[in-house]
């Protein structure tokens, strides 16, 4: 059976600096625990990804990870689904004593305070004990921050430094755009685009099409993944039919691409080392 292509990380980055001429005055401070990582062959992991924690790691197939990636297991289980894009800088997980940011948002057209996005009453979404889990086909984005307990369906972009606080629950194919913010304990709805921070955050839903006709084109690529539709499409505005889960069939087929592409890159630096 082949091995992943995985490289595990230094536990810490920090040289050491102790010398026999100067010791300490403290006890010494001991090394991040380093999770125990399960992840498929065909998953790639930069050398300078970190990984700490207690609690398991899973990376599932054609998954890449970037360099300088943080996930952290403290708080449970972290599941990272397939053919997923893991961007650089960005961090999953907690660090103890981290703490969780909630802000104050705005959903909608509605402008009341302390509304938690995409939900209307109390309870807490998303994973439970901390576990983290990161379906297939998601995209999370540069400098993104993904607290303890966040459950993210499949087709979800993450777009740079957005955050997700603890609890949070994305619906499948959602996008959340870059720098916004999802308060703890939000639950999503599928299709559905935030944007914005504070009392700034907004919600749309996505344009989605059930009976939508499949591009030849998109089928003959995508195989048996390709939407088929049964009924009635919506009209757009111009009057055409909105393809909605064909675009995001293409969206897909254009990820696999880029990541198929990121993994040659990412192989290729190890080798030139």
């Amino acid at each position: 059976m082949s091995q992943p292509n995985l490289l595990r990380p230094p536990p810490h980055h920090r040289p050491a600096t102790q010398s026999h001429s100067q010791p300490s005055s403290g006890s010494s401070t001991p090394k991040p625990a380093l999770p125990p990582i399960t992840a498929s062959s065909s998953a790639t992991i930069a050398e300078s990804a970190l990984f700490q924690g207690t609690y398991p790691v899973t990376i599932g197939r054609g998954t890449i990870i970037h360099p300088r990636a943080r996930i952290y297991s403290f708080a449970g289980p972290v599941v990272i689904g397939n053919e997923c894009i893991i961007s650089e800088k960005c961090v999953i997980g907690t660090i103890p004593g981290m703490g969780t940011v909630v802000s104050t948002m705005t959903t909608g057209d509605r402008n009341k305070e302390n509304q938690r996005v995409g939900q209307t009453g109390g309870g807490g979404g998303g994973g439970e004990d901390g576990a983290i889990q990161i379906s297939s086909s998601v995209t999370i984005g540069p400098m993104a921050s993904i607290a303890a307990g966040v459950t993210i369906h499949s087709g979800v972009v993450v777009e740079t430094a957005a955050v997700l606080n603890a609890g949070v629950d994305i619906g499948a194919h959602s996008k959340i755009c870059a720098r916004a913010e999802v308060s703890a304990g939000a639950r999503i709805r599928e299709w559905t685009v935030v944007w914005g921070a504070g009392k700034g955050v907004g919600l749309r839903r996505r344009v989605r099409v059930q009976g939508a006709k499949v591009n030849p084109i998109v089928q003959s690529l995508n195989g048996d993944n390709a939407a088929t539709g049964g009924g009635s499409g919506d009209k757009g505005e111009g009057g055409g039919l909105l393809e909605g889960r064909i675009i995001e069939d293409a969206r897909l087929l254009g990820m696999r691409r880029e990541r198929e592409a990121l993994a040659r890159f990412i192989a290729g630096s190890k080798g030139r080392r």
